[in-house]
């Protein structure tokens, strides 16, 4: 555990958590985004809703966008920085606005925000799968209608199953709190829920620690948080040969998520790495596509929500050297796979790859929600 992390712990747990802080937070947001946007597809509409269910968190639909044995790739990281404690061995690192933490490798990847702020709606085979994921839209049905109880019922692996959430914080730092089987660490702007049985939560928030290059070898910003229309500058996606390695980087823009007490600065909001053959089929992937971006519907949403709220960056290792391509899918115009030179149509072939586990997309626009989101019937 990094000194800032330490410090915090010690401070103790004298400052109470506020338990609708993220949901509230959320809500918001997504009344934000509707407001802008009439075109993009939520995931509090019905039919994505159901389907990323199917997706992320159990159920007939997992064999689209997960790995086949639903637990993360297991490769040496791209990049280690001196800060970083020891990983038990068979964990994996996943990050979040510069904050990096350890998750047992077997975790899945789902919605933490309907598992924890939802539990009464949680069955037995939700409960018995962890996962990590960072904070979402939950749905507006109410678990304590009978009243409040101590400890939250909420915060109980009991109800929840064991959860790690990764949301914005609108304090920098905060000294870190306990609620039944939850610990939540506040630091730089990010806030980490761990909510498991002992001596596991004590594990995992002992791998907490600021980055500013993750394992997977993303940064924590990137000149396209502030900018969505940043273009890469390096050579054509056609034109790279003996591609090695993809750093997958799935970024916010600034501003696109209100919270309490201002903006997001934006900032990488998950991460994965691909490498060898599996590398090169995905830039083989994208560069097949037809020139000419796509497909796109400018007059489904304002301008200045045109570019949506996140991108992806691939960060290709190959003979020619470090070279970017942006993935565009969340907004109403602009989408495909920007290289600085063209612009190819997204497929599903070609997002497939980019968006297993942790970075499963946070909405899509309609008119590529089926490209990101694909109906599991159709696998």
């Amino acid at each position: 555990m990094n000194d800032d992390i330490r410090e915090l712990l010690a401070r103790g747990a004298s400052d109470a958590v506020d338990t609708d802080l993220v949901s509230g937070t959320w809500q918001r947001a997504e009344r934000h985004r509707r407001n802008r946007n009439l075109g993009i597809v939520s995931l509090a509409a019905a039919g994505l809703a159901l389907t990323f269910a199917l997706t992320q968190t159990g159920g007939s639909g997992d064999e689209a966008l997960l790995p086949a044995d639903r637990t993360a790739r297991q490769t040496a990281p791209a990049t280690q920085e001196p800060n970083t404690p020891a990983l038990p061995e068979e964990w994996r690192w996943e990050s979040f606005g510069g904050v990096q933490v350890g998750i047992p490798g077997d975790w899945d990847w789902g919605g933490p925000s309907q598992r924890i702020h939802q539990w009464c709606l949680n069955d037995e085979g939700d409960r018995s799968q962890p996962i990590v994921g960072r904070a979402g839209i939950s749905t507006a049905v109410g678990c304590d209608v009978d009243g409040g109880a101590s400890p939250p019922r909420d915060s109980l692996v009991e109800n929840t199953g064991e959860v790690v959430m990764f949301s914005w914080s609108p304090q920098p730092d905060v000294r870190p709190t306990e609620v039944g089987d939850r610990t939540t660490v506040q630091v730089n702007g990010v806030a980490v829920t761990v909510q498991a049985r002992q001596p596991l939560r004590d594990q995992i928030v002992s791998t907490i620690h600021l980055v500013t290059t993750d394992a997977n070898g993303c940064t924590t910003t990137h000149p396209v948080t502030s900018d969505s229309s940043w273009r890469p500058s390096g050579p054509a996606v056609a034109q790279l040969s003996e591609v090695s390695s993809i750093s997958v980087c799935r970024y916010q823009f600034s501003g696109a998520w209100p919270r309490t007490g201002g903006e997001v600065a934006g900032g990488i909001l998950s991460s994965l790495r691909l490498e060898g053959q599996d590398a090169r089929q995905a830039i083989e992937t994208i560069a097949s596509a037809y020139v000419g971006g796509g497909p796109n519907n400018p007059d489904q949403c304002a301008p200045d929500f045109a570019y949506g709220d996140e991108a992806i960056v691939l960060r290709v290792t190959s003979a020619a050297g470090t070279s970017e391509v942006v993935a565009r899918y969340s907004g109403c115009d602009h989408h495909g796979f920007d290289d600085g030179h063209e612009v190819r149509t997204l497929t599903r072939e070609a997002m497939a790859p980019l968006i297993e586990g942790p970075n499963q997309p946070d909405q899509a626009s309609s008119e590529v929600g089926d490209i990101v989101f694909p109906d599991p019937g159709d696998e």
